[in-house]
């Protein structure tokens, strides 16, 4: 669990580009890293984490192209609507995470400060941008020609609030 969230730490304080040695230096380092374990220590657990069944990943991938991330965007998906009621506003928009490993629905954005990466579609509450949905887009399938995609994607967002009497706004008439 302390490695957990030392990674949640450094991606909170946008450490998840600075050197290890950096992080745990006794000059200049964090001390809460330094608090929740030794540099060393942290190192082999990395080596240790997985978050997918490689065993099974190759039958997964036929039907979801995301499938040694799906599990665990899942359970973040859930967590995000368990704690929080949105007012009646909802907003549908897009992010591009400045990416450039090797993953399907790897983005190219021109217009974006990081022009490659990955796009994540997000429904959030209006007023206060606490993230409510969220879709990692995989890329085109190859099957089927996706010539309403913005329009799948935001049904599928708000799929969960059909009904409840909540608004959908979308900021830009340009949203995909």
């Amino acid at each position: 669990m302390a490695g957990i969230g030392i990674l949640l730490r450094a991606g909170k304080d946008r450490d998840n580009r600075t050197d290890l040695k950096e992080l745990w230096n006794h000059k200049e380092g964090r001390p809460f890293f330094k608090a929740c374990m030794s540099c060393k220590r942290f190192k082999f657990l990395l080596q240790l984490m997985r978050i997918d069944n490689t065993l099974t990943r190759n039958d997964r991938i036929v039907s979801d192209k995301l499938a040694a991330f799906s599990e665990i965007w899942m359970l973040f998906n859930n967590v995000l609507r368990k704690y929080f009621v949105p007012e009646c506003d909802i907003t549908c928009d897009e992010q591009l995470v400045g990416f450039r490993g090797k993953t399907p629905g790897w983005t190219y954005m021109p217009k974006k400060p990081r022009k490659y990466g990955v796009k994540i579609f997000w429904a959030a509450e209006s007023n206060t941008g606490f993230a409510l949905n969220a879709i990692i887009y995989g890329g085109r399938n190859s099957t089927n020609q996706q010539n309403n995609l913005a329009h799948d994607i935001v049904m599928e967002l708000m799929s969960l609030f059909f009904g409840s009497g909540r608004h959908v706004i979308i900021i830009d008439t340009k949203f995909f």
